[in-house]
């Protein structure tokens, strides 16, 4: 491409929402694709979802497409300025038909892809190095992982004495904590830890060590002296200062504030082990005036003037004691406090190990870590050269949730190509990182591949017109986003600032965390696009809670504002349902909102009717025609299951429209259960059980005519193509599928798009690179940082050979080794809370609502910030940062709870379109549709063998002609059908002469000798799904010819209407002089089809 001599080969992006990033990769990969046409096998362009890589494909193509055309596109005028020569004539045109005629006939090699596919791809190119079977399958679910570990940790349990231990203990340690026994939900929490990157370093040590139990007990060990270290001497400094004091007959309120003063410090160090002196300790030491008030009697100041040497220096000893053992003492007691759990973690991933070997499986998280470990053992450009790919060009799209592992593998790639002068592009948004559960990680986009690359090699740029909204939009987006990083930036500031160690706060500070997210929404001021979209409707509300002890109580009065603002719009403002998305942070809230919406919808004061389309109305599993196909199922392999049966006839009535509140349709009778079904379903039960699991569905849906369920045709394709995945992985029968089913399959659900007069619900990721034009956010609480779950860090080397340890997340961490680890996940934390709201912001086009608790306030009258809301509430309040020029303060026009910015908002017309959301025309696919598609016809033509000898060895005869090539073949062909069981010794004589008969024809004979391709039994795939397959079609040089065999004593008026239609057929195929002829074997004539056609039933007369 005609880049300017001086610009770096990798380009790196950051593109805020709506400001066109799909268009600039599409563009460039365009562009790449007009400097050489064949450059799409050198380029691979990697998008985080199938569904952006199959957009992605979509759109390159349907430029093409239009471009080729002659349409006028912004592509064709980026390509045109960047290639002047494509200015004149029809040069780009052509070009453009060219490529894209070339793309088509070479699919295979347009690689656009998820770097998961690309992964597993080359994976598989070396599962024989790495140890794996060819065949191993991907288990995405990870909850059927963490099932199955549990289940096999527990059988562990009857033979492991010392896991049995660590069992009990936990749940010991869980009844003191007032918590049920029952660990397994918390089990099952701790197994997600196996899907986490930083596992496999834990798995990786864990294999290392030859004794994993005497490495733990060296550890505990070790962190048992570290805190006795620690408690013994504090509470023997404690035990002297009580007995002075008892001795001196002072109590705790003779001294400063009483018990609530230093004097109290002692004993909480014996009885609570509560080591922290805190602010008036650290007052008093070395400073009598602060042991006593001005109030105090002098008779009790001489007493506390008496003993101040010998308690001062106790004092003294332990604020030292303290602080040289603080950080190493938490340290233990975190780590110790996992131990038991950290044993667990070492048995599940030694079960995780034995689970991949037994179902030949690999995890999804495995796939990143093996690659990386043979991009490091091994020469990177070879490996992926393996897999028949040369790339020399890589388009990155979503950069911000790549993970640090898929980096480390595309880097050597990335690295190749820089070094040779290739353009490389990389595209994403920090502020659109929300994927972190997915090991996303957005530093990466922010520097990390600009250091790994190398500046010089880098070209920094940003895309900062928003097309997407309306002026208000983006002017309100622009103030919230350019206060509120300052304002988290400042919250967490304070919170790092207590970090003891100095090592560690000055890599907190090297490593830039003191103005990471300042830096990071540096780019987030959005300009206006020529021509600008104006107005934009805006309301930011917030709403006191009932109870300041309940943090919900103040959504029942935002319910309430809610319903009756959906009504607002669509009855008074003219807004369209499916113009309105609420966005939520959960499937919980999602779920809640549905339900509160279809009350509302009931009552009285409801104003609007509308439908509402969420993830869970579109599982597959809620769709009756499915119901009825699974009840189906699951009555055929149990007859006896009487809930399968209700299930089944409960199904069936709501198929026929039958009121199923009639306790009749349920009686016990099997017979009388039964009549309830078609009679086809009856007397085919054994034939159902008895075939392959996709014919079993086909059959079932012919039975019971679910084809004809017009509204439910999309969850019927949905659900055959489940069902032909599942054989394909080689699990076709029935009891497989169901249980498949129960572990997966129900969860299934059909992609979410907009519904005429629907309001759609979804999360705010599943949003994602999505607009909508009325966004409401309803719950704008979610929390800023993460006091939950594990942290994996590093611990070693020491004697146990321990080298990774997790620890449980609490805020006592910023007092230990972990402290930096402990930030770096609260500033992740807090950027993804603050991302989150980000990309619900920017999905709207024209108006946004947005509900919020109002934050409780202190005594001191200042506000805390522990959720989105109060980040809200303090960027609408007066702050000590000016804001530039360009923009508006909105908190000046901020009143007491609400912030409103009218604007203009358009409805749409209401399209003329059915009422259903998915309209799919049916399509029936029999049984016998499906045994066409089969190689060969064999088992049809035998399965209709007339009972008499003769016309049996006629149609081993006719089969014997269609599938043999040349004379050669003859006896081969025979053996093979004898050998198939098709053909019995007995016959095999009579069979043979009647071939060979037929084969005297002279004309035959020359047929079949050199000089022509036999296409034997092939099918001719019709429009609308229909099949034919002609007998054999031998294809010359000049001329093709088709044959028919017949074996009949009497010719039929349908044998010449069928062959006329196969002659059509390869006519209107493009096959060259096609000539047809049915060949009669008992009378040994050979018919050409004009005779046919002219005296047909006439031939034996």
């Amino acid at each position: 491409m005609k880049e300017e001599s001086f610009s770096p080969p990798l380009h790196i992006y950051r593109a805020s929402a709506g400001s066109g990033k799909t268009f600039l990769l599409a563009s460039e990969y365009l562009c790449l694709l007009f400097e050489r046409p064949e450059k799409y096998r050198e380029i691979l362009a990697v998008t985080f979802t199938n569904k952006a890589t199959e957009e992605m494909k979509h759109r390159i193509l349907g430029e093409l497409k239009k471009i080729a055309l002659g349409e006028e596109t912004g592509y064709a005028t980026i390509i045109k300025d960047r290639f002047p020569a494509y200015n004149s004539g029809q040069q780009l045109a052509l070009q453009a038909d060219r490529i894209y005629r070339t793309i088509l006939h070479d699919y295979a090699k347009f690689s656009v892809s998820t770097i998961d596919s690309f992964v597993q791809q080359v994976i598989r190119s070396f599962a024989y190095e790495i140890g794996l079977d060819a065949g191993f399958e991907l288990q995405l679910n990870q909850d059927l992982v963490k099932e199955e570990l549990a289940d096999r940790l527990f059988e562990l349990l009857e033979t492991n004495e010392e896991l049995l231990q660590w069992v009990q203990q936990i749940a010991i340690d869980r009844i003191e904590n007032g918590e049920s026994w029952d660990f397994r939900s918390t089990l099952l929490d701790f197994a997600s830890e196996i899907f986490k990157e930083r596992f496999h370093h834990f798995e990786a040590n864990m294999q290392q060590l030859e004794q994993p139990s005497k490495a733990f007990e060296t550890l505990k060990k070790k962190l048992q002296a570290v805190i006795k270290e620690m408690e013994s001497p504090m509470k023997e400094f404690a035990a002297q200062a009580n007995a002075i004091l008892l001795n001196s007959g002072l109590q705790a309120t003779d001294f400063s504030y009483g018990k609530n003063g230093f004097i109290n410090y002692f004993n909480r160090i014996e009885n609570k082990k509560d080591f922290n002196p805190g602010a008036r300790c650290l007052e008093a030491v070395d400073d009598l005036k602060k042991w006593t008030t001005k109030s105090t009697p002098a008779s009790v100041l001489s007493r506390v003037e008496a003993i101040y040497p010998a308690l001062n220096e106790l004092l003294s000893q332990c604020i030292q004691h303290y602080q040289q053992h603080n950080v190493e003492y938490r340290t233990a007691l975190s780590v110790l406090r996992q131990l038991n759990n950290l044993s667990l973690l070492q048995v599940l991933a030694a079960q995780l190990a034995d689970y991949r070997r037994d179902n030949n499986l690999l995890l999804i998280s495995d796939t990143q870590q093996l690659l990386r470990e043979l991009v490091r053992d091994n020469d990177a450009p070879f490996i992926y050269e393996k897999i028949g790919n040369r790339y020399q060009h890589f388009l990155l799209d979503e950069f911000q949730d790549t993970s640090t592992f898929q980096w480390d593998n595309f880097r050597p790639l990335v690295e190749q190509s820089v070094s040779t002068g290739h353009f490389n592009l990389v595209v994403g948004d920090v502020k659109q990182s929300i994927y972190r559960w997915r090991s996303g990680d957005w530093r990466l986009l922010q520097e990390q591949v600009k250091k790994d690359i190398g500046a010089a090699n880098v070209k920094d740029a940003s895309l900062k017109e928003n097309f997407r909204s309306r002026e208000n939009i983006i002017h309100v987006n622009n103030f919230i986003f350019h206060i509120a990083p300052l304002l988290l930036q400042e919250n967490f500031n304070v919170e790092m600032a207590v970090v003891q160690d100095s090592a560690i706060l000055a890599r907190l500070h090297v490593n830039g965390y003191f103005n990471i997210i300042a830096e990071a929404y540096a780019d987030a001021t959005q300009q206006i696009p020529s021509p600008s979209k104006p107005g934009g409707n805006i309301e930011i509300r917030f709403f006191q809670k009932e109870d300041s002890r309940s943090p919900n109580s103040w959504k029942p009065t935002a319910d309430e504002w809610l319903c009756k603002h959906i009504d607002i719009l669509i009855t008074d403002k003219g807004i369209r349902p499916e113009q309105i998305t609420i966005l939520t942070r959960n499937n919980n809230d999602a779920r809640r909102l549905i339900d509160l919406l279809l009350v509302y919808q009931q009552s009285a004061e409801a104003r609007a009717r509308y439908g509402l389309v969420s993830a869970d109305a579109l599982l597959v599993n809620a769709s009756p025609a499915i119901q009825l196909l699974v009840a189906a199922l699951r009555f055929l392999v149990n007859e006896k299951d009487e809930l399968a049966r209700a299930e089944l006839v409960q199904a069936n009535a709501i198929r026929l429209g039958l009121d199923i509140s009639n306790t009749d349709w349920y009686r016990k009778d099997f017979n009388h259960a039964l009549q309830q079904l078609p009679e086809a379903f009856r007397h085919k039960k054994r034939y159902l059980l008895q075939t392959a699991l996709y014919e079993c569905v086909e059959e079932l849906i012919t039975i019971f005519s679910i084809d004809h369920w017009t509204s439910e045709q999309a969850y019927i394709l949905a659900f055959r193509d489940m069902v032909n995945n599942v054989s394909a992985r080689g699990k076709p029968d029935i009891r497989e599928f169901l249980q498949w089913w129960q572990e997966e399959g129900e969860q299934k659900a059909l992609p979410l798009s907009a519904a005429a007069n629907a309001i759609q619900v979804m999360t705010i990721h599943k949003s994602k690179g999505l607009a909508f034009d009325v966004v409401i956010i309803p719950y704008a609480d979610w929390k800023l940082t993460n006091d939950k779950g594990m942290l994996w860090s590093e611990w070693g080397p020491d004697e146990s050979g321990i080298e990774w340890v997790p620890v449980l997340l609490k805020k006592d961490l910023d007092q230990t080794r972990f402290a930096y680890d402990y930030f770096e996940e609260q500033l992740m934390a807090r950027m993804d809370a603050l991302n989150m709201l980000y990309v619900a912001l920017t999905r709207t086009r024209q108006a946004m609502y947005i509900m919020a608790p109002a934050p409780s306030v202190k005594k001191d009258n200042e506000v805390g910030m522990k959720t989105i809301a109060d980040l809200l509430w303090q960027c609408l309040h007066p702050t000590e940062y000016t804001l530039p020029a360009t923009l508006t303060d909105y908190a000046k026009q901020f009143t007491a709870s609400e912030l409103i910015v009218e604007g203009i908002v358009e409805p749409v017309e209401k399209k003329d379109i059915s009422t259903e959301s998915i309209h799919i025309d049916p399509v029936t696919i029999h049984a016998s549709l499906l045994q066409d598609f089969r190689e060969p016809a064999t088992q049809e033509l035998l399965l209709h063998s007339a009972v008499t000898e003769q016309q049996q060895i006629g149609q081993l005869a006719h089969l014997a002609l269609a599938r043999v090539k040349t004379l050669d073949e003859l006896d081969i062909t025979l053996e093979k059908m004898q050998l198939d069981g098709e053909l019995t010794t007995q016959l095999l004589p009579a069979v043979k002469e009647r071939v060979a008969v037929a084969l005297e024809n002279e004309q035959l004979a020359h047929w079949f000798g050199a000089g022509y391709e036999a296409l034997n039994e092939k099918a001719i795939l019709l429009k609308g799904g229909a099949v034919r397959r002609p007998d054999k079609v031998l294809v010359g040089a000049n001329e093709t010819i088709l044959l028919d065999f017949k074996f009949t004593q009497e010719a039929s008026p349908s044998h010449g209407r069928q062959l006329q239609q196969y002659h059509d057929l390869l006519v209107e195929m493009g096959y060259p002089s096609v000539r047809s002829f049915i060949y009669y074997g008992y009378n040994r004539s050979l018919v050409p089809l004009a005779q046919l056609a002219v005296q047909q039933g006439q031939l034996f007369g």
